[in-house]
């Protein structure tokens, strides 16, 4: 099983490569890095957009020493052009999870953000949230139509995305059996039946 991405403009593409009980991330013409997926202690997913990616979602593992490793449901192209990978995606996040499940004993499945950014998050769109409202009345009561206009047109495109980035990003752990739907990509018409997990008797 493998991934083909490129993250971002400062990367190259790379290839993400599970070879039980290593997982190897290189070039796709030239030799990699080789990690032991034993040493992996998180496994965390995330819905991760941004403005010209609504749709962007993350895989992030942190490794023993403290590094990171992450990789996004779209491959890098040229500024402000991704390629969509979400099936390719999905279904490399569903067989690293369950290597990790059989080679990792210590690792822990997240979803969402940590609690800290979520909370944080959570406090800046209230206060946002707060202000654009009270700007609203001010403009409202003061005849300002134009900025009014513009303010609820910033109201209309900021919060639906910082409110559902707050709803799914959500902390918690989850078992290995169930990655939560709502940090994976939603699925084509091709990839709409749900995943299965293996089991032990697999």
């Amino acid at each position: 099983m493998q991934y083909q991405t490129r993250n971002n403009a400062f990367r190259a593409e790379e290839i993400w490569r599970l070879a039980p009980p290593n997982l190897l991330l290189g070039p796709a013409d030239g030799v990699g890095r080789s990690f032991a997926l034993a040493d992996v202690v998180e496994f965390r997913l995330t819905f991760a957009p941004t403005r010209v990616e609504p749709n962007r979602y993350r895989c992030e593992l942190r490794l023993v020493d403290g590094a990171s490793l992450e990789f996004f449901n779209r491959c890098y192209v040229a500024l402000g052009e991704f390629r969509e990978t979400s099936a390719e995606y999905t279904d490399f996040v569903f067989a690293l999870h369950d290597a990790l499940r059989s080679h990792a004993p210590a690792c822990r499945f997240s979803a969402g953000s940590g609690r800290v950014r979520w909370l944080v998050n959570l406090a800046s769109l209230l206060f946002a949230g707060a202000v654009l409202i009270g700007a609203v009345f001010f403009l409202f009561t003061g005849g300002w139509w134009w900025l009014l206009f513009a303010k609820l047109t910033v109201l209309g495109l900021f919060l639906p995305l910082a409110g559902r980035w707050i709803q799914l990003n959500r902390p918690r752990s989850h078992r290995w059996e169930q990655i939560p739907p709502e940090v994976l990509p939603r699925p084509s018409a091709s990839h709409s039946q749900p995943r299965q997990m293996r089991g032990d008797g697999d």
